[in-house]
């Protein structure tokens, strides 16, 4: 529907013939009746037949904007493009209908491990969703931590744990949320450290879980730039960092020569830092931070690059 005075006589558009419509008072009534009445039914069809509705706006624009590029008076074929503008807002807006949906999923109170497995994967795929509503955000932050902290603590025999097993993948989805959602999870990064730091303070969060937590963090750091990512590595060591400036931990094992033999023999320790030490050495790869370090520096004089390489 186009008004008639923004049309250049004798043009033709590869869409066929135009609805022309003119600022005349008289017809002005009629065609704002007639103007909603198709709106309701471009959101009808759109609401029973998405993917027809979704095809045809897409393939339409996609038509007019070809046009556009081939046209020696661009400017004269604008209203055009901007006649479906309002086609593509009331497609673009039934993605609210999904709120309905989010708010069911977030009310559940499931504690089986397939059961929660299951509505992760459910959570999983509301990641694009959040990107474009960021206001459910922060209910799907918590709702996967609610979903951790239901699941039993297990330690023996995890790799048989199916509880075990659930508690990683709840992990898991909070890098695939933090790709999909983009700067729509970084107003929130302070509250998922905090409340990771408070299960790690109440012991119920293991080094597998940490780890696949802190590399969705370098995800959800990446989208706010250097700085912010330099700042997650740091955070993301400190506890190693604390445990070692430790004075008890000096005089046990950094005092003398047998120190370190000591060290060497606690196995729960030296697990503890391997994984820390090892998830940081993925996470400063990731991070892409090493591409800064060869940039600032010559590499033959830094043996930090040399190292890096040697992987």
């Amino acid at each position: 529907m186009l008004k008639r005075e923004k049309v250049p006589p004798g043009i033709a558009y590869p869409l066929g013939a135009l609805e022309l419509w003119s600022d005349d008072i008289e017809v002005r009534g009629d065609f704002g009746q007639y103007r909603s009445r198709l709106l309701e039914l471009v959101r009808f069809v759109a609401s029973y037949k998405p993917l027809i509705a979704g095809a045809k706006v897409s393939e339409r624009t996609i038509a007019i904007i070809k046009h556009l590029l081939l046209s020696q008076m661009p400017a004269q074929d604008l209203p055009v493009m901007e006649s479906m503008q309002l086609a593509l807002e009331n497609i673009l807006a039934l993605c609210r209908i999904f709120e309905g949906l989010v708010q069911q999923l977030l009310s559940l109170k499931w504690t089986e491990p397939a059961l929660v497995e299951v509505l992760r994967h459910y959570l999983d795929a509301l990641g694009p969703f959040l990107k474009h509503f960021p206001a459910a955000v922060s209910s799907v932050i918590n709702k996967l931590f609610e979903l951790l902290n239901s699941l039993p603590f297990v330690v023996k025999d995890p790799s048989t744990s199916t509880a075990r097993y659930a508690m990683l993948q709840i992990c898991t989805s909070f890098i695939r949320i933090a790709k999909a959602a983009d700067k729509s999870i970084l107003p929130h990064m302070k509250d998922i450290a905090d409340t990771m730091a408070h299960m790690q303070r109440e012991g119920c969060l293991l080094h597998g879980e940490h780890n696949i937590l802190g590399e969705a963090f370098l995800v959800m750091a990446s989208t706010a730039g250097i700085q912010q990512q330099q700042e997650v590595l740091a955070w993301l060591l400190s506890p190693l960092s604390q445990q070692w400036t430790q004075l008890e931990w000096q005089n046990n094992y950094l005092s003398e020569p047998l120190g370190l033999v000591r060290l060497c023999s606690e196995t729960t320790t030296m697990w503890s830092i391997f994984h820390t030490v090892t998830f940081f050495e993925k996470a400063l790869k990731r991070s892409g931070l090493r591409k800064t370090q060869k940039e600032l520096c010559d590499k033959e004089d830094c043996k930090i690059c040399d190292n890096l390489d040697a992987d």
